[in-house]
């Protein structure tokens, strides 16, 4: 099978030791972005040995009707779950009419005037959703049977239609977990809700995804990043943005919708390939009017190539326009990263033309500079790869009547140049899409996908942040995990932090990615991660603040003791307030974890869940010295209530 490995070695095999030396000469942070490109799209050697198969993922009658015969076995057996994941891929895999793909089965189904497996596939499902309870989604399968012409046992489905709607009177509907059962996620929050999507309440004049509590800094050690106005408390909403340009990992392409990366029940198919699903009819109309024509055309190749996902979200970026419109947006934009701070008023969440979008990713750093020349040479051969996708798709190089038309030589270096230099900021800006998972009483964090979200990436990183990033589809919501002091840096996390990963694993993962070494307060002293920390809960000393010793009761710097009684006066009223400070933080540090069992076990939370943990956090933060286990314990706490508030809002 043809991979990115497989070219890659088999290109450094064909070409020698010698020339390869010569070749990875011209790439190093030095360099320009086009001087790299040109010289390796130059390389002659490089087309005979670098040019990868466009391949397809056509849709496949006899391949739907299989699935569907694996489906009706699940069904007759009573797992209803199983069934409704291969209706699903049958439907996925079914001819469609609004086909366009030259390729495709579907011209042949249209001619002989039917599409009876999707249909079919779609009315079978419906009764599986019957099963499992998720009314609103089998009565819109109902309705796509009916429209794709199924005429069998259309007595049964009226039937089913009927008892739906009979049931939909009595309000009853069950939740499948984790899926979206109505409309899709950007429908959704423009309507009212129980619960609504979090949004920031007083924005920033000049950074709207951001609150107006925070203001943006520059340093030449630091970059851009974010400083506290005033005090801010745990759970506040410091940043809503949508991200412009993201994209799904491919295990979940098939689960969840590629607009608006919601994880959906009962998904409706890309009428061309077989990969990509959609929440709703809405999305699928809005992907296959922009973003998804040439998305379509290159991903099963991609996918066979084994390239990473950024790749696709480079691909979003250009797909807007066509070569000689993005030579004109471009033309002054088109450069090294600025260092300054920049004036992103009207590049609000809700903008997504190809001129906002490449104006907006101008701005992102790329570290180019930093990069050893190793990683710029892949990162190069990769966009190689891209642009001779490009050309083979006829998609991208067309005319003003979308009519394919031979790029030159300047549209390729111009298209390679765009594509490697956007390469490298996504790779460095993305941040992870998460979905909680609850099982068993324990929270996994799953990554489904990537996003850049331009203005929350003045975001600093420490392994000891003090907010969290949380994801409704594709918009990241950024709340203070902890309370932070005016003045002080407001950081997240890019990678797992201390309390899971060593300093040596951490600052590896830091440079490979970000190009940066982290000196944040975990890593200039080494703290522990949780499995080495103690169990028991420390304290600050009142005279020096520092960690009083477990087993002697006293300051392992001061040396006060706090087990004495026959201190003096003023003193020995400080220790005894300390003594009763500590019992009230045992005290709110155990409630705190009685209510994250709790809040596990019903899957919900109540506001007075929220105050039991924000008193443990507030409390711990005030007497409890970091490095500590239980104050991770209570940000786990923090976390499952956000994550399965996430939930809530999700499934509304």
């Amino acid at each position: 099978m043809e991979t990115v490995e497989s070219l890659l070695k088999n290109f450094h095999n064909e070409i020698g030791a010698e020339k390869l030396r010569c070749l990875l000469e011209h790439f190093s942070g030095s360099k320009s972005v086009k001087e790299m490109f040109s010289h390796l799209w130059n390389f002659e050697l490089a087309h005979k040995f670098i040019t990868p198969t466009l391949t397809s993922s056509k849709k496949s009658h006899e391949e739907a009707i299989n699935l569907q015969k694996e489906a009706d076995e699940y069904f007759k057996n009573g797992k209803f779950s199983e069934a409704l994941h291969y209706y699903t891929l049958c439907i996925m895999h079914a001819p469609h009419p609004c086909a366009t793909h030259e390729d495709s089965e579907s011209h042949t189904q249209k001619l002989d005037g039917e599409y009876s497996v999707l249909s079919s596939g779609y009315a079978k499902r419906s009764a599986a959703l019957f099963q499992l309870g998720c009314i609103e989604h089998c009565l819109r399968d109902i309705r796509l049977a009916s429209s794709h012409g199924f005429i069998d046992n259309l007595g049964d489905l009226e039937n089913r239609r009927e008892q739906c709607i009979s049931l939909q009177n009595k309000n009853i509907n069950k939740f499948c977990g984790g899926f979206v059962t109505s409309n899709c996620l950007s429908q959704r929050a423009t309507h009212e809700t129980s619960l609504e999507l979090p949004r920031v309440e007083e924005p920033h004049l000049k950074f709207p995804a951001l609150s107006n509590c925070l203001r943006v800094e520059y340093t030449p050690d630091k970059g851009r990043h974010l400083i506290a106005e005033r005090d801010i408390h745990p759970g506040e909403v410091l940043g809503v943005e949508r991200s412009p340009c993201s994209s799904l990992d491919l295990d979940n392409l098939s689960s969840h919708c590629s607009t608006c990366l919601v994880k959906s029940l009962a998904p409706i198919p890309c009428p061309d390939c077989t990969m990509m699903v959609f929440c709703s009819e809405d999305c699928r109309i809005k992907a296959l009017s922009s973003d998804h024509w040439l998305e379509c055309r290159l991903l099963p190749s991609l996918a066979s190539l084994g390239m990473h996902p950024v790749l696709t979200m480079s691909i979003k970026v250009l797909q807007h326009y066509s070569c000689e419109q993005l030579k004109t947006i471009t033309h002054e934009i088109l450069g090294d990263t600025k260092n300054s701070c920049y004036d992103i008023a009207d590049l609000s969440e809700n903008g997504t033309s190809a001129s906002r979008l490449l104006k907006l990713f101008d701005h992102l750093v790329s570290n180019k500079e930093h990069r050893p020349g190793g990683d710029l040479y892949i990162k190069c051969f990769l966009s190689f790869i891209l642009i001779k996708l490009f050309e083979q798709s006829k998609r991208f190089f067309v005319n003003s009547f979308v009519k394919p038309v031979t790029p030159t030589l300047d549209d390729l270096l111009f298209t390679g140049e765009l594509v490697f230099c956007n390469f490298m900021k996504i790779s460095c800006n993305g941040f992870k899409l998460l979905e909680i998972k609850c099982c068993d009483g324990e929270m996994e964090k799953v990554d489904i996908g990537s996003g850049v979200f331009p203005t929350l990436c003045l975001l600093n990183h420490s392994c000891h942040p003090n907010c969290e990033p949380y994801i409704f589809g594709n918009t990241q919501v950024i709340r203070a995990s902890r309370p932070i002091s005016r003045g002080t840096e407001v950081t997240i996390g890019y990678i797992r932090g201390f309390y899971v990963k060593s300093k040596e694993k951490r600052q590896k993962s830091l440079l490979d990615v970000y190009q940066f070494t982290c000196d944040c307060e975990a890593c200039e002293e080494n703290w522990p991660t949780y499995q080495e920390l103690p169990r028991a809960l420390q304290f600050k000393c009142i005279e020096c603040h520092s960690q009083i010793s477990d087993g002697t009761s006293m300051c392992r710097y001061c040396y006060l003791d706090y087990s004495e009684r026959d201190h003096e006066p003023s003193k020995q009223l400080l220790i005894d307030e300390w003594l009763s400070n500590a019992r009230q933080v045992r005290f709110a540090y155990e409630k705190s974890q009685q209510t994250a069992t709790k809040m596990m076990l019903e899957k919900r939370t109540t506001e007075e869940d929220f105050s039991d943990i924000c008193e443990a956090l507030n409390l711990m933060e005030k007497y409890v010295p970091f490095p500590c286990r239980p104050h991770w314990d209570v940000h786990d706490a923090f976390d499952l209530y956000f994550h399965l508030q996430r939930e809530q809002i999700m499934s509304e």
